[in-house]
């Protein structure tokens, strides 16, 4: 796995334009440059060894560096492409050896990330979607604007979820644990789920 230039601590995060490369989506529910700022101050909480919140740290981490090598050889995945790769702290340690790895996100803390707004812009054409710890932080609307998009150009998503989770509405920003599996979202059974994180879990889905 090529993974760029690599780490850069202390990286001033840019900010992409949420107005910009549209991909052609009309009456989306996009990003407006407040709530992408709100992404920019990320979740540290003075912890130094990421800007991406206490999901992102090695040590809450152990299950998903886990399991995701064994899910890329067991759906032979060979092109994953990371829907909120953060600054890169732990996806650089997980073993993907032939698998082309891209990285994207709202809000550039790295060098090998790439700029992109999910809830109005296509990723890239791949076998799989990383999407961990990133839908919690988006309203109903634009989960579902995401979702649609990432159904469009991948045969599988590994996303975070939270089986029995009853869903609440919440405003940009905030934090909330959702079933995938069923309403607003119906994502229906993933092929196979495990524990995450702190009440969280990550699935595989395959597209139908």
């Amino acid at each position: 796995m090529k993974m760029g230039r690599g780490i850069v601590r202390g990286l001033a995060p840019t900010i992409m334009d949420p107005l910009a490369n549209r991909a052609g989506v009309n009456q989306s529910p996009g990003l407006d440059l407040d709530q992408v700022a709100v992404m920019a101050r990320g979740w540290s909480r003075g912890h130094p060894e990421t800007d991406c919140g206490p999901g992102s740290r090695m040590e809450r981490t152990d299950n998903v560096r886990r399991i995701l090598p064994v899910w890329i050889e067991r759906y032979q995945i060979k092109s994953l492409v990371d829907a909120g790769a953060g600054d890169l702290n732990w996806i650089k340690t997980v073993p993907m050896e032939g698998v082309h790895y891209q990285p994207f996100d709202i809000v550039v803390r790295n060098t090998a990330v790439n700029p992109i707004d999910i809830t109005v812009q296509k990723l890239p054409l791949c076998d799989a979607i990383l999407c961990r710890h990133v839908l919690n932080h988006l309203t109903e609307e634009q989960v579902l604007a995401a979702l649609a998009l990432m159904k469009r150009v991948t045969r599988y998503l590994i996303a975070t979820t939270s089986p029995g989770a009853v869903y609440k509405s919440i405003p940009f920003g905030g934090f909330h644990d959702y079933d995938l599996r069923v309403e607003p979202f119906n994502m229906g059974e993933p092929v196979e789920v495990v524990e995450d994180c702190k009440g969280t879990w990550i699935g595989i889905w395959e597209r139908k």
